[in-house]
């Protein structure tokens, strides 16, 4: 068996939700080990998924997972963010153990040397047997620390629409997904909408997916963040225009993906943006920010979306419809981030 840590699975965690997609796409059992700060928990997924709810204090933490990992005999702690107790544990039982750098200025190994705890982070890191990245940027960074053959870059991966999106199936609506907040740049995705689109085309919406209130421990989100988001939307008389769906089911997003023309995503900073790969697959072309050069590590700038710098100049829409109708990015991530290529690769590192 192998174990998984990740952060609140059951919220919007980004990197949580890819470690699921990955896990139900290796056909192995698999325990979850879900750092969310509530109460102990067990459940059963499926046929080879269990989760376990950690609790908040950390000695049971340590005894939950020790107790687990003996009963079930895993041979391998794979880490998808930064977790000390795990890899304590890790060394001591001397288990295998993949860490998965998640996130460009959160986790990659120049940030965490940046911390106090650095000395500690960094005598675990070397118990490591793999350490994954999902860029070259982050490459370059984590092996000024470790091995370069320790590292393994492997991209998301993606579930790909089982019939590609045509053009006559698309609405005229534009979306951004993700945590309302400052640093995924919700607002300008909003504002770029108003200035760009919500004029030119009255029957034209746009729908912003994800958390925006009663968002519990996450740094990220701010009450007046999210005011600043309605305050915009009201200013310009588009409350009927933008909707805010709050959190769905990961169904109803691939959904609005499936009848949106293009995904607005101006982020500051991502390890590989889940959500890039997601409108792709559902051939919804990506208008993006650089994401410090990550995200053109997924597409071309002008063939399968567009990414900007610092000048946001308006994306005629005859040329999404083009994109759109030739299945471009449809085509392009179903060859590179399909989540059967990318299971594939972490098949190799767990049969080694």
């Amino acid at each position: 068996m192998i174990a998984y840590f990740v952060h609140n699975l059951d919220s919007y965690s980004g990197a949580a939700q890819q470690a699921l997609l990955l896990a139900k796409n290796m056909k192995r059992n698999i325990l979850f080990f879900n750092h969310n700060n509530k109460t102990y928990k067990k459940n059963q997924y499926n046929d080879l998924i269990e989760i376990v709810d950690l609790p908040e204090n950390k000695f049971l933490q340590l005894f939950i997972i020790l107790f687990f990992s003996i009963r079930y005999k895993i041979k391998i702690y794979h880490f998808h963010g930064s977790f000390n107790i795990g890899m304590f544990l890790g060394i001591i039982l001397k288990k295998k153990m993949i860490l998965k750098t998640t996130l460009l200025g959160d986790d990659d190994f120049d940030t965490l040397a940046s911390k106090r705890s650095w000395n500690i982070r960094y005598f675990l890191i070397k118990h490591i047997y793999k350490n994954i990245v999902l860029s070259r940027k982050l490459k370059e960074i984590n092996s000024k620390y470790i091995e370069s053959s320790k590292i393994e870059l492997i991209p998301n991966g993606v579930l790909l629409a089982e019939n590609c999106p045509t053009l006559q199936e698309k609405e005229n609506a534009f979306c951004f997904v993700g945590l309302v907040c400052e640093r995924k740049k919700t607002y300008e995705s909003i504002k770029y909408f108003i200035d760009n689109y919500s004029q030119d085309e009255k029957t034209s919406k746009m729908y912003v997916v994800g958390p925006h209130k009663n968002i519990q421990n996450n740094h990220e989100f701010s009450n007046e963040y999210v005011n600043s988001c309605f305050e915009l939307i009201k200013n310009n008389n588009l409350e009927n225009r933008v909707i805010f769906t709050d959190r769905v089911s990961k169904e109803e997003t691939q959904n609005i993906f499936k009848k949106c023309k293009a995904l607005l995503f101006f982020s500051d900073k991502e390890g590989l943006p889940n959500v890039v790969l997601e409108a792709m697959a559902n051939n919804c072309v990506p208008i993006t920010s650089e994401m410090h050069g990550v995200i053109r590590e997924i597409f071309e700038d002008k063939k399968q979306g567009y990414i900007f710098d610092d000048k946001f100049e308006k994306i005629d829409i005859s040329l999404i419809d083009e994109i759109i109708e030739n299945k471009v990015t449809y085509l392009h991530v179903s060859d590179r981030f399909g989540i059967d290529v990318v299971s594939q690769k972490y098949r190799g590192i767990y049969d080694k």
